[in-house]
């Protein structure tokens, strides 16, 4: 084999092995939507904080899992600069805000369209087939974990550190 030939069958193997990988670098699609208490959150608002962006509903027995986890999260690194966005994709607008009155200490923005219940049009934008789903956004809005749930304690610290 040429050293051209195997030049070419290196870079094709390489650029397969990446092309997968969820290490690409994008920015988060971005968005206004309405939130429980009736405004508007956008994206862009957040910008210059690490973002965790939780697709999740009340119904949900996995999501309320990781409740813990974030509530923990949420209080150690929000001084720091983190922001959590929660999308809803419950079907009832009352069971969620009876939920959020339980829970009080889950007091990051809750995205839920009340003219549109159920899955939330953000998580169809994000690619979410199934929940719970996170996403981890930099500072700089870049979309840098697709698959952040089972990392999110590990990663949420690094992204802190980064300026």
């Amino acid at each position: 084999m040429t050293r051209r030939r195997l030049f070419a069958t290196l870079l094709l193997l390489c650029g397969a092995c990446t092309a997968g990988s969820n290490t690409r670098r994008r920015t988060a699609p971005d968005f206004t939507l309405p939130s429980l208490d009736g405004k508007m959150v956008t994206l862009a608002q957040f910008r210059g904080r690490p973002i965790v962006l939780n697709f999740w509903a009340t119904w949900c027995a996995p999501c309320k899992e990781d409740l813990p986890v974030l509530k923990k999260l949420y209080a150690r690194y929000h001084p720091q600069g983190l922001e959590i966005v929660g999308v809803s994709c419950d079907n009832d607008g009352e069971e969620l805000g009876k939920f959020m009155g339980q829970n009080r200490d889950m007091n990051w923005p809750q995205l839920f369209d009340a003219s549109q219940p159920g899955w939330h049009a953000l998580a169809s934008q994000y690619g979410v087939n199934q929940i719970p789903a996170m996403f981890l956004i930099d500072r700089k809005g870049v979309l840098r974990s697709a698959e952040a749930h089972d990392k999110l304690e590990k990663l949420v610290p690094e992204l802190i550190k980064e300026q």
